[in-house]
């Protein structure tokens, strides 16, 4: 990657015009370096020979590449993360996979960039090895989601429909784009999804599941029907729930990490107090596992 390139990709993908110049003199950094550069080569050689590269040796090279460079290790995986997507679009390519699917699918470091930016202040990523799923072609951006092609692992029945554990199913994952879970466009991810993944798909339905904090039996409760995150969990038949020995997923809904005090909580949302009103009386933070079987057209 050159400076021409990453300051193409922030313009492209809209990055927040105040986090250019982190990135671009953070990138200088790194280049004017020769250790640091030697170390961010390696990840993208790595990468270049091998799409299935581990990624967890990538995140301690880049790590180094940081500390070599003099620079926050959060911006220098956003930096890395970039480098690597000039390299990604050739597998999309080699896949026959469109431009418009990659560039849905990296969206996913604009979202990322903004959310390090809300929770730590730092213009990066703080989630690197999450990124294995999208630079290794399982993890997809389709539309308003995100999907994997996994095995489901489990029996479950609804009515004569059944999924049995060597089914494949797509896992849906919720980014956190800054736009809002409309039912309609959520369908029309779910569309773009059995599309894209027909063919290693039963035919006569399509399953999606889905773990998150949305689909807890808390969050329903404090949602009204009208919600477009009651919407969106409501299609799911939620087969497990649980809850975290901590508050160390709270940033989720927050955009912060809970530090002990629900007062510094932003509580600027009907969802945000309730949920600051639950934690402040001991109550849990828990998560939903629920499975959606998707007809078209839809009943």
């Amino acid at each position: 990657m050159n400076e021409l390139y990453l300051n193409d990709f922030i313009t492209d993908f809209g990055f927040p015009e105040e986090s250019r110049e982190t990135l671009v003199s953070s990138f200088r950094a790194v280049v004017s370096n020769a250790v640091s550069e030697s170390f961010l080569n390696g990840v993208l050689r790595d990468y270049d020979v091998n799409m299935n590269c581990d990624f967890g040796i990538a995140m301690e090279k880049t790590r180094k590449m940081s500390e070599a460079a003099g620079i926050n290790v959060y911006t220098g995986n956003a930096l890395a993360l970039i480098a690597l997507t000039e390299i990604s679009r050739k597998y999309y390519k080699i896949f026959g996979i469109s431009d418009e699917i990659w560039k849905n699918t990296m969206y996913d470091i604009k979202y990322k960039l903004t959310e390090c930016k809300l929770i730590y202040n730092v213009w990066g990523n703080f989630v690197f090895q999450w990124y294995a799923g999208f630079f290794r072609l399982y993890r997809f951006g389709l539309g308003r989601l995100q999907f994997d092609l996994i095995k489901f692992g489990k029996n479950y029945a609804s009515g004569e429909r059944e999924l049995h554990p060597s089914d494949n199913v797509l896992f849906v994952h919720i980014p956190r784009s800054g736009e809002k879970l409309q039912k309609e466009e959520v369908n029309k991810s779910y569309i773009l999804a059995k599309e894209f993944f027909k063919g290693v798909l039963r035919s006569d339905f399509t399953p999606f599941v889905c773990s998150s904090w949305l689909l807890s039996p808390q969050t329903m409760k404090f949602l009204t029907p009208e919600s477009n995150i009651y919407k969106f969990a409501s299609d799911y038949d939620v087969i497990e729930t649980g809850y975290n020995d901590d508050y160390g997923e709270v940033w989720r809904l927050f955009d912060k990490i809970y530090d002990g005090n629900t007062d510094t909580l932003p509580q600027d949302t009907s969802l945000r107090r309730k949920y600051a009103e639950h934690i402040s009386k001991g109550g849990k933070f828990g998560y939903g596992y629920g499975v959606y079987l998707f007809l078209t057209p839809l009943e």
